[in-house]
Formats: C-alpha cells, sequence, structure tokens
C-alpha cells in the first residue's frame, strides 16, 4: 500500500528528473518531510471542525513536497477525504507560474488526469472564479476577493445584475488552502495581514482547513492571524517547525554602497539590489566588465516574456549543467522567491531582515559547497527605513565585520526576524493602513451569504496594480476597420505596474509620474496608445485611447490597462526592461495629431 513516504520521494523525483538533476535521497530529509505530511494529514483527519497550521520550514527544506503530499495522498488509501478541494495560494504569479507547472509534473508521474489542476487570478484568459479545478493555484488577492465576492460571475437578468456571488465562498469552506511563502502576504502597513486574518477566521469556523507555510514569518503577523481565529471560534492553531542546517558566511561592508567594481566575473553569482534603476546600472557595467560571462537581468519591470523566456534559458543551462558556472544574475527583490536556481555566492544591498533572509535563501541549496554572502549598504530602497535601520542594528550587534547565519534553524532566524519587528515599529506601520482596513471592514460588515455585495470597494492591498502591454504595430491586424491583436502575444508583453493606493502614501504620484514619463516618450517617439475593448476566438479588440495627460492618469487609476504599440519599441524597452529616469516633480504629456490605426 501507498504511504507519505512513497508519495513525496516520488514528488521529488519527478521533479529532479523534470530538471535533468542527478538526485540521491536524503534519507534524513526525506524522513523530515513524511513527519511534516503525517501531522497535516493527521490534524485535517483527525478534527471534526476546521484548522489553522503555521508551517514553520527553512528555505531548500522540500516544502512543496510536504505541503501537497497529504492532499494527492487521498486518492491512493479508502479513507474518507478530508477535503475535496486544494487551493495553493501563491504571493506572486511568478512562483505561481513554476509552482502550475511542478504540480502538472507531480500528477502525470503519479497517474492523476493533469485537468484536476488549474490557475484562477487576473492574467488568465478566461477566469473560472475559483471553481477550475479540484487543484486550484491563485493568488492572494484573488482568493481574498472570491471570499469578498468581488472575483466571481456577474450577468445582467431582468434589468439587474446578479452573480454567483458565494458560489467561490461555499468552495473555500469545503477545501485545503495552503498560503505559500506566506511571509509575503505582509505590506508595509499591514493591511494584507489584517483583512486576510478576517477572511480566514471566518473559513476555519465554518469547516476550512488552512495553512500557513513560511521561512521567516514575523511573530507580529502570525500573532495578527491566530489571535483573529481564536477569538473567532476558538480553534488553536498548530505548529509544525522544522529545524535543518546550511550556514552562510556574512561579510558586512554597510558602510559602502554597492557597484560592478565590488563584484568579481564568477559563475554561480547573484546580485541583488533594491531598485529596478539600480539593477539595470549595475548589469550593463558588468557585461562590460565581464565579458566571459554570462550576465543575466530580472525584475519586475520586465515583460512577462522575457521574464519567462530568462527562467527557462537558466533551467536549460542547469539541466545541461547542473550548475550555472559560467552566470551572473543580477535583480531587484523579485528573485527573492520563486527563482527555484542555486548560486554560490550573493552580493546584496541591506534590506529588512526577512527580505535579506529569503535572498541568502538563494544561495548554496543543492551542497555546492559553502556559500558566501556580502552586504553592502542599502542605497536607494522601497522599504521602511525604520525596518532597515533595526536590521542593520541586528547584523552589527557582534560588532565584527564577518558573521554567519544559519538559515536553516528557525529559532535562528525566527529570533533574528522578531528583533526587526518588534512592536512599536509594527503599530506604527499599521496606523497608515488604518483607514483602508476600516473600509474593508465596513464593506465586510454588510457582506451577506445569497445577496449581492455592498458597492463599495474593499482592500486587500495598499497598493493596486495597472497592466501595461508593450507592443509592436505589426502585431496588431487591421480586420474590417477593428484592430485585432493575438491574445498570447499580448500576454508576453504585460509589465505589471505597481501603484500605492493614494489615502495609504505620498509615492503614488510619484510612480504614477514616473508611468507618465515612459508614455510620454512612447508618444513622442510616434507609438500608439490602446486599450482592450473585447476578447474572441483568442484575439483581443483594441480601441485607440486619447493621449491627453488628464486623461491617460485617469485611465491608468480606473480603467488599470494601457496598451503600448511602437514601430521600434527600444524607444521605451530594450535588454534591461522598461526604460526609466528619476521620477520629476511635474510631467506633462504633448497632445498633437498622429496617424491613426484606425
Amino acid at each position: 500500500m501507498v504511504n507519505l513516504a512513497d508519495i513525496i520521494k516520488n514528488l521529488v523525483e519527478l521533479w529532479a528528473k523534470e530538471n535533468n538533476r542527478s538526485i540521491t535521497i536524503d534519507i534524513d530529509r526525506l524522513k523530515k518531510q513524511e513527519d511534516v505530511a503525517t501531522k497535516l494529514y493527521n490534524t485535517f483527519t483527525n478534527s471534526k471542525s476546521g484548522t489553522i497550521t503555521f508551517l514553520v520550514a527553512p528555505t531548500g527544506f522540500g516544502k512543496t513536497e510536504a505541503l501537497v503530499a497529504p492532499f494527492l495522498y487521498q486518492w491512493f488509501n479508502d479513507s474518507e477525504w478530508f477535503s475535496s478541494r486544494l487551493f495553493l495560494v501563491e504571493p506572486t504569479h511568478a512562483i505561481l507560474s513554476q509552482i502550475f507547472k511542478r504540480i502538472k509534473v507531480y500528477l502525470r508521474g503519479l497517474g492523476i488526469p493533469e485537468k484536476y489542476v488549474g490557475e484562477d487570478h487576473g492574467d488568465v484568459t478566461q477566469p473560472t472564479f475559483l471553481y477550475t479545478a479540484p487543484i486550484t493555484l491563485t493568488t492572494v488577492d484573488s482568493y481574498a476577493y472570491g471570499y469578498l465576492a468581488k472575483r466571481v460571475n456577474v450577468w445582467e437578468e431582468k434589468g439587474s445584475i446578479t452573480g454567483r456571488y458565494t458560489m467561490p465562498v461555499g468552495l473555500q469552506v469545503n477545501s485545503l488552502t495552503i498560503f505559500d511563502e506566506a511571509h509575503l502576504i505582509q505590506d508595509e502597513v499591514f493591511l494584507a495581514p489584517r483583512v486576510i486574518a478576517k477572511i480566514i477566521a471566518n473559513l476555519v469556523c465554518a469547516g476550512a482547513h488552512v495553512v500557513f507555510s513560511t521561512a521567516t514569518l514575523a511573530e507580529a503577523l502570525r500573532t495578527i492571524i491566530e489571535e483573529e481565529v481564536k477569538r473567532a471560534c476558538g480553534v488553536n492553531a498548530n505548529n509544525i517547525i522544522v529545524d535543518t542546517s546550511r550556514k552562510i558566511d556574512i561579510v558586512l561592508n554597510l558602510e559602502k554602497n554597492l557597484s560592478h567594481e565590488d563584484i568579481e566575473c564568477e559563475g554561480g553569482t547573484l546580485v541583488v539590489v533594491n531598485s529596478v534603476l539600480k539593477a539595470q546600472t549595475i548589469y550593463r557595467d558588468l557585461k562590460n566588465k565581464c565579458k566571459d560571462m554570462e550576465v543575466y537581468l530580472v525584475h519586475s519591470l520586465m515583460t512577462k516574456g522575457d521574464r519567462e523566456e530568462l527562467i527557462k534559458k537558466l533551467s536549460e543551462k542547469e539541466r545541461k549543467e547542473e550548475k550555472l558556472r559560467d552566470v551572473i544574475l543580477v535583480g531587484t527583490q523579485s528573485v527573492e522567491v520563486g527563482i527555484d536556481f542555486s548560486f554560490i555566492k550573493l552580493y546584496t544591498e541591506l534590506s529588512p531582515i526577512d527580505s535579506l533572509i529569503q535572498r541568502l535563501g538563494r544561495i548554496g541549496r543543492f551542497n555546492q559547497g559553502k556559500a558566501v554572502a556580502l552586504i553592502f549598504n542599502e542605497g536607494s530602497h522601497p522599504y521602511n527605513d525604520k525596518l532597515v535601520k533595526e536590521t542593520r542594528k541586528t547584523l552589527q550587534d557582534s560588532h565584527r565585520k564577518t558573521i554567519d547565519i544559519d538559515i536553516g534553524n528557525v529559532d535562528s532566524i525566527s529570533n533574528l526576524v522578531n528583533k526587526v519587528y518588534v512592536r512599536d515599529i509594527v503599530e506604527e506601520m499599521s496606523k497608515e493602513g488604518d483607514m483602508l482596513y476600516s473600509k474593508t471592514l465596513e464593506y465586510m460588515s454588510n457582506l451577506y451569504l445569497l445577496a449581492s455585495p455592498p458597492e463599495e470597494k474593499p482592500y486587500v492591498k495598499p497598493s493596486f496594480y495597472v497592466s501595461i502591454y508593450i507592443t509592436k504595430y505589426n502585431d496588431i491586424k487591421e480586420e474590417l476597420g477593428r484592430n485585432l491583436i493575438e491574445d498570447s502575444i499580448l500576454a508576453r508583453g504585460l509589465i505589471r505596474y505597481s501603484i500605492p493606493e493614494t489615502t495609504v502614501s505620498d509615492k503614488a504620484n510619484a510612480k504614477i509620474n514616473r508611468l507618465l514619463n515612459i508614455i510620454r516618450n512612447a508618444l513622442e517617439a510616434g507609438c500608439i496608445l490602446y486599450d482592450i475593448k473585447d476578447r474572441k476566438d483568442g484575439n483581443l479588440l483594441l480601441y485607440k485611447v486619447s493621449d491627453d495627460a488628464e486623461k491617460i492618469r485617469n485611465r491608468l487609476l480606473y480603467s488599470g490597462s494601457l496598451v503600448i504599440a511602437c514601430k521600434d519599441v527600444s524607444t521605451i524597452y530594450n535588454d534591461c526592461g522598461l526604460r526609466i529616469e528619476e521620477s520629476r516633480a511635474e510631467i506633462s504629456l504633448h497632445t498633437r495629431k498622429r496617424r491613426s490605426r484606425g
């Protein structure tokens, strides 16, 4: 009879084979993975009510196999199923895409039909509103908006809008939900943790099983969720802690700003900085300096197609060589999770301790020998100043230039994280998001089963995304006076541009102005602006929009999407990604007549 250890071993071997990695099963790790899976399975099957579990395990432990094994195990035993569905909730689209491919490999190898896994989020062509498949991968936003009746199927009936407002909630209550990389739920004003805590409390009280999986969850974030569930229905959280050992040697250069001159031309090197502009600069400088190396760049202002192509290219290199011997990868915080490659050496700017630990987790993952990290002054960064200062203070406690951190030791990592995320800082951060949280609580208090949702807007995060599509003139076809483009072509040019809510941060105007500056450059180069009107038979119908400055600003804020079509896209986008400049205080767009595509 198949047991949990057999399934986990199978999953590890299937994924290693898929990536052409030689695999020797680590018996000690396998036992720990089996122990985690067994505890989870017993928790779900022995409970007559909903459950909430926190799994804290270091990066590189193999959490994915241990987390999904209990659900997959139900196919191979005769016991009653504890949940008929699994929601894997990922913090970013990049991670979701990779995990989706991974689950398909698992199912195919276990003889379970691949159609039993699907994805539902803002980027899918046909949204299914969380009832895609027995195993559905989604994002934090989509999962929350499903519960909040804002991501549901609606239609007009007898002159009124109606919809399946309660369908997602029914599925969530009867499912196992796993929040992967749960520490990334956290935001700069602790809004998402508070909203998710409210949602999860209601689901657990109704019978749902929920797991938060993380390597660096701050006690403050955990407490918000744990206390909300206990207050709602008295359910106590379960804790599963896994310890391993993976020491990283760290050299502190906190008095110095990182530049390309500090970086040696060695393969297996990862460089992480805190801004896109800095990443682009270092990438260009290293391309000139390290002629014998293959230098790559990844950040949030690159198109979906280019990011996917990079992952594919690195995967192929790793398949052939097993190690990225001649690769230097430069990136921003987007490499902290979801980049399933291991490097030997890390150069990084200082960032909040949990972010820093995630960066450290990208090196020395596959027994490549001793890993080394060099940490430099933070320079320009998008982070809370007090978090960065506390992190600096914590790292300098020993008054030594060289230290080591065991990122496999959960107690050690938790102590570091909790030294930075002290109550005073968390409370100060939370105050900035209180207005948005209050609006969401009011919305939730007026949300009822079998009824239309309130008209007000709930907030899950203190920011929103604008979908910018970069494409070529030639990709757009004119048919019967209509402008059409293939969905798959446009999707490759997607850039998700984050803008803070104006009620939370003064950074909103600066970020909008930076984007307007890019659009101005595009218009001056002869590019044309479109928006998406309709979708049919794999094509998107586009319509030309005004290039008036105020109308563009309003479109970005309220429509949330814009297509930029250029004869030569290099005027706004090149091998470094979106061409950005430092934001200006005042930016104006020149409105002028230009040739129309209809």
